[in-house]
């Protein structure tokens, strides 16, 4: 998909369709707003997720690894990628200052109201602001997300091992 054919589907003139990761270099730590696009039809609409970001580049690699690692947050995008697994585009709408990003995300959200609940995209919620930004988190819950990311395994009981040596075992 082009950006003139995703200019003609939403009326809207994304700064760059992004095909591979290298393009995304130029937009690490910039603030911006971004698309995925789904390039089949739904009911006779185009499934879109709209998204802002700190770092476009950063967000945008995260969604491409949890997407394919089955691990994405949002159910409903997952299960279309999982069927549609080559039919996604991202794309960058538009970059902006520091702090407008969940304004510009918020107007996209509002013109073009892509929501599961409609059928019409990806997005589950209609508000921008709904993220972890700025989000206290535990000790304990911190940890657990070091921890994960370190690659150190999650500690087990006795009876899960044994359920889990069961189950190799046949």
């Amino acid at each position: 998909m082009t950006v003139e054919q995703i200019q003609s589907r939403f009326k809207i003139l994304p700064i760059e369709v992004i095909y591979d990761d290298e393009q995304l270099e130029k937009y690490k730590n910039i603030y911006g707003v971004y698309a995925i696009v789904g390039k089949y039809e739904t009911e006779g609409t185009i499934p879109l997720y709209i998204g802002s970001s700190y770092s476009i580049k950063n967000r945008i690699i995260n969604h491409k690894s949890e997407l394919r690692c089955d691990k994405h947050y949002n159910p409903i995008l997952q299960s279309a990628y999982n069927k549609h697994p080559n039919d996604f585009i991202f794309c960058i709408l538009e970059t902006c200052e520091k702090g407008e990003n969940f304004n510009r995300e918020q107007y996209y959200l509002d013109t073009y109201r892509p929501f599961a609940k409609d059928g019409m995209g990806f997005n589950v919620s209609e508000c921008a602001q709904y993220s972890s930004t700025g989000r206290k988190w535990s000790e304990e819950h911190k940890k657990r997300v070091s921890d994960k990311l370190k690659g150190i395994p999650k500690p087990r009981t006795k009876e899960h091992t044994e359920k889990i040596a069961k189950q190799l075992r046949g």
